[in-house]
């Protein structure tokens, strides 16, 4: 992970960088520059085609610690207000999911603070999902998008945040994923430790 946060921090400084997201055949996942070649497998980050790409634009700006900086706290609580949520809320989610790092990638490609997956990044129109403002509002528009969904319920749009609404619904609660259920304590944790 370290890598690849040099990588994209190198490039960011250069200009636009493409980042290709590798599978490789002992399932560990690599993220290079170069386009991979024809034999190896692939897929889509974000956008379309036939390769993984991550496009960081040169105006993006990436605070260098993983810390609450002052820049974050504003935008959480501005998005926090605009979606009429609680920005402790907001804040405990950050950190379950990035523990506030704007450039954090999961395993499954959930990227930035607020851990957008590609799709939803698709869904909320968020162009670059590292950028601080667009992640951090396209996050709490898809939260409120989410507690509206499941009733004001906070633990089924924090199930849902993680593991997809489908999932909730499929399960008609919280489904039986031991990361969704840890997810789901640690914000709970966070969020009470900061009220």
């Amino acid at each position: 992970m370290f890598g690849l946060i040099a990588l994209l921090a190198l490039f960011c400084l250069s200009g636009e960088a493409v980042i290709f997201k590798i599978f490789n055949p002992d399932g560990s996942i690599t993220f290079t520059t170069s386009k991979p070649k024809k034999n190896v497998k692939y897929s889509i980050f974000t956008g379309s085609g036939k390769f993984s790409v991550i496009k960081v634009p040169k105006s993006s700006s990436f605070p260098a610690k993983t810390v609450m900086s002052s820049d974050i706290l504003h935008l959480i609580r501005t998005y926090a207000k605009v979606h009429n949520l609680d920005p402790n809320l907001v804040k405990a989610i950050i950190k379950a999911e990035s523990n506030f790092n704007p450039m954090a990638i999961s395993h499954k490609g959930a990227m930035g603070l607020m851990q957008l997956m590609p799709e939803t990044a698709d869904f909320l129109n968020i162009k670059n999902a590292f950028d601080l403002r667009s992640n951090i509002y396209g996050g709490t528009k898809y939260l409120r998008y989410l507690l509206d969904r499941f009733e004001n319920d906070v633990i089924h749009a924090l199930a849902a945040y993680n593991a997809g609404p489908e999932n909730v619904v499929k399960y008609n609660g919280v489904p039986p994923f031991p990361e969704t259920r840890r997810f789901i304590r640690a914000v709970m944790h966070y969020w009470r430790n900061l009220t």
